[in-house]
């Protein structure tokens, strides 16, 4: 299935144009770095409810 959604250079930069936000570089590794960390931990709680749902007999395919 599809991970987390992360932050990458190409749409930092289109964010940052948008807004007129001048970021400095360590912002920008920053906020990137943020992201993965985000995405990493949202990989490992939908992980821990897939093994919860099975662990029960649900299976994947149930719904909430």
């Amino acid at each position: 299935g599809w991970g987390p959604a992360t932050i990458s250079w190409a749409s930092l930069e289109a964010w940052a144009d948008l807004t007129g936000t001048l970021l400095q570089p360590w912002e920008a590794r920053a906020l990137i770095r943020l992201g993965n960390c985000r995405a990493a931990v949202l990989s490992e709680e939908r992980k821990r409810e897939d093994k919860d749902r099975a662990d029960r007999g649900l299976g994947q395919h149930h719904r909430r």
